[in-house]
């Protein structure tokens, strides 16, 4: 025996499994952001801009020839 399903009832379940799902794009930022935590070298340079920027050892550019 075949079982119905109410219409109503299956788009209210799609509509809970939408909320539950994370997008290609969200997905695609979580990619990048882990890679960028994973590698040793990038956070050295993150952490050493960072105690740069505290000590005040920062250029402003105002264009591009500046650069």
């Amino acid at each position: 025996m075949e079982k119905t399903i109410n219409l109503e009832i299956l788009y209210n379940e799609l509509k809970k499994i939408e909320k539950i799902m994370i997008t290609r794009d969200e997905m695609n930022k979580f990619m990048e952001t882990f890679e960028i935590l994973s590698n040793p070298n990038t956070m050295r340079q993150i952490q050493d801009s960072e105690e740069d920027i505290l000590i005040g050892n920062v250029k402003e550019i105002n264009s591009i020839q500046e650069l």
